[in-house]
């Protein structure tokens, strides 16, 4: 094995890494997606740490050497797990946020993390997985190694399904990095199984590249309160839908917020913010995969997809007051919220432009707010 050269190969990748990962830390927001990526950086770079860590004790005799790299090589083998783990963690809250499907596969990748992580701390005792000689050799226990190497195959193989799977739930700009991640350490790992003389770890540095660029992905077109589509994915949709030459009806929805400024002035603005996350909450539970809902702006809101005929229209609103209802019950009273809705479906694209088409929800919706308030008055 070219020890040198693997050294090298690692340290070049880790210092690649942290350059990305210090880049992502500085620009992270205080969203749970963030500090997802935050960890899986971190924690390859750990991984190739101790790679290389391992290397420089590689072929040394003695006593302390050799339980060095019995501890090193634990070390590496936990992590390698924790890294897959934390992806097949991210994959999930991606596809499924917090509903049962996340909690359902988690439990799949939590046993295999566990199964692994205490065979290896058993090892320590035994010597079944791996040993490390008085000559500073490794020795592989190969019957137990192929079912460790196995087991974190079948989460990379389940991942790499559940992104195929849901490929129309997932934003196009990020489902080819999301499903290219374990590829790379994947094929390296397979090539060392039958040929050794060069390190192959520092393929993860791919991955925290694709890392890096689907956080870059997200901070260009995500809004960072609410986690939905900002702004300029939302123009870029309708741009699109509005130049081609399909026949799908173009339908949407548009949502503000009533209140907002009262919560904000009576509560405080992390009460506001609560509110605004609330209302995200709402949108992402409705069971429609092909709607794109975004943050307009301020207290506003909006949901678009393509229809044969916008016959779907009304169960869309509806599933929205289903979801605000059941919601609510679940938040203090000062938390729960409202909104008022404007909706629109253009059959004609060559009578409307996109902006002409958001100025019509943004018209419809603003009739149904001033109703509203006419009803209360009333009732008053």
């Amino acid at each position: 094995m070219n020890i040198q050269a693997s050294i090298a190969l690692d340290v070049l990748s880790m210092v690649y890494v942290l350059i990305l990962f210090l880049n992502l830390g500085h620009k992270t927001k205080k969203a749970r997606l963030d500090y997802q990526y935050f960890w899986i950086m971190g924690t390859v770079c750990v991984f190739l740490a101790l790679d290389a860590a391992y290397f420089l004790f590689y072929g040394k005799e003695g006593m302390v050497c050799q339980v060095l790299l019995m501890i090193i090589k634990s070390l590496y083998l936990i992590v390698n797990c924790l890294v897959i783990w934390l992806w097949a963690r991210y994959i999930d809250y991606t596809v499924f946020g917090d509903g049962f499907g996340r909690k359902k596969h988690c439990i799949f990748y939590d046993c295999v993390l566990l199964l692994n992580s205490g065979a290896v701390l058993v090892n320590l005792f035994t010597g079944f997985l791996f040993s490390i000689s008085l000559q500073g050799t490794f020795v592989v226990g190969f019957a137990a190694m192929w079912t460790f190497t196995i087991l974190n195959y079948l989460t990379m193989i389940m991942i790499t399904v559940i992104v195929l799977k849901h490929k129309k739930e997932i934003q196009r700009n990020i489902f080819l990095p999301l499903l290219l991640f374990p590829l790379p350490p994947a094929c390296a790992e397979l090539i060392q199984i039958f040929f050794r003389p060069l390190s192959l770890i520092c393929s993860y540095s791919i991955s925290a590249l694709l890392i890096f660029q689907i956080s870059q992905n997200n901070a260009i077109y995500t809004d960072e309160l609410s986690g939905l589509a900002n702004r300029r994915m939302l123009n870029e949709h309708l741009s699109k839908w509005f130049s081609e030459s399909k026949d799908a009806v173009i339908c949407g929805i548009m949502m503000d917020l009533d209140g907002l400024k009262a919560v904000n002035d009576t509560y405080g603005h992390l009460a506001g913010d609560r509110a605004i996350v609330h209302m995200a909450q709402i949108i992402k539970s409705v069971e429609r995969k092909d709607i794109l809902g975004a943050r307009y702006g301020g207290d506003e809101f909006v949901l678009i997809w393509l229809s044969e005929d916008g016959r779907e229209m009304y169960n869309v609103e509806e599933q929205l007051e289903e979801n605000k209802a059941k919601l609510n019950r679940l938040w203090p009273p000062h938390e729960q919220i409202d909104f008022s809705v404007g909706i629109f479906c253009c059959r004609d694209r060559d009578q409307f432009t996109a902006e002409e088409f958001l100025k019509q929800m943004d018209e419809s919706m603003y009739q149904a707010k001033k109703e509203k308030k006419s009803c209360s008055a009333t009732a008053l």
